[in-house]
């Protein structure tokens, strides 16, 4: 009797590589954060390494690129809603410091498995930085509800908050410098101040136009009809004691204006120095007709 052979086990099928399901899970919540995120009319790309953000977010407006950028967060989880309707999440205290102190917005989002829907919150707008820094605590637990659902309504509003603080940042810098050249001009007298500061505030004017660019208040280099119609509907034409008392009509009426054209982006209001600033922008386009 002829003697039996061991045939050999077969490897084709063993070696091949496998894919985790955690990568799978993963990868199907960042395209369902991007499906919103298309929805709003934003550019995504996808960060592929293993230790920051997974989304880099390029916004526009109107087919103009904005001058920031944004970057996105996803997380998959299988949660949870408690009695009290909320979900309660854990994410480590230093991510969430990262998070606060990055120059440029993060958003962070949480894909259900479960719901298949997606929540988000913008960690320094959640948290103080002071707050999270004394905290002592490794984990932070964060509680969300049906508010924080991410949607193509909140992304759009989330990104016209996240274009409403670059410039506010960038006014507040040449604010910030022409600070710097009073205060060393004090101490240390120099002959082009003048002319520094006046450069400074030409800056300011730059960024305060493009703003108004952004919301069409001006267009073509002259302030929109639609807005100048709105200013006249406003602005109170009865006698008046004086020129002060005029001009105050002008920026009221401007004022309501403007607040108006920023409502029809955004509900949640303009940063005060943004508003101020730009009404008296408006201003000298009206009465002066700056450059624009």
């Amino acid at each position: 009797m002829a003697a039996e052979v061991n045939k050999p086990a077969c490897i084709w099928y063993n070696d091949m590589p496998t894919v985790h399901s955690s990568h799978i899970l993963s990868q199907r919540a960042v395209r369902e954060v991007c499906k919103i995120l298309h929805d709003a009319n934003a550019l995504t790309e996808e960060i592929r390494n293993d230790y920051g953000e997974d989304l880099l977010i390029q916004t526009h407006l109107a087919g103009k690129l904005d001058s920031f950028a944004m970057l996105v967060q996803v997380k998959g989880r299988t949660l949870n809603i408690n009695s009290d309707g909320f979900i309660n999440i854990r994410i480590k205290k230093d991510h969430l410091l990262r998070w606060c102190r990055h120059l440029q917005p993060i958003i962070v989002c949480i894909y259900d498995f479960r719901s298949e829907r997606t929540y988000a919150f913008i960690p320094a707008d959640k948290f103080s930085l002071w707050n999270l820094s004394l905290d002592k605590r490794k984990y932070i637990n964060i509680k969300l509800d049906n508010g924080d659902l991410f949607s193509q309504e909140n992304a759009l509003h989330i990104i016209w908050n996240s274009r409403l603080k670059y410039y506010s940042m960038m006014l507040a810098l040449c604010m910030s410098n022409i600070d710097d050249m009073k205060i060393l001009n004090k101490i240390v007298y120099y002959d082009n101040v003048k002319n520094d500061i006046n450069s400074e505030f030409d800056e300011v004017k730059a960024i305060v136009i493009h703003f108004l660019y952004d919301l069409n208040i001006i267009k073509n280099g002259i302030l929109n009809d639609e807005f100048m119609l709105l200013y006249r509907s406003n602005l109170s034409y009865g006698e008046c004691d004086s020129e002060e008392e005029l001009f105050s009509r002008r920026i009221l009426s401007i004022s309501y204006a403007l607040s108006f054209f920023v409502k029809k982006y955004f509900t949640g209001g303009m940063p005060m120095k943004l508003h101020s600033y730009s009404v008296r922008i408006i201003e000298e386009i009206m009465t002066d007709g700056i450059q624009c």
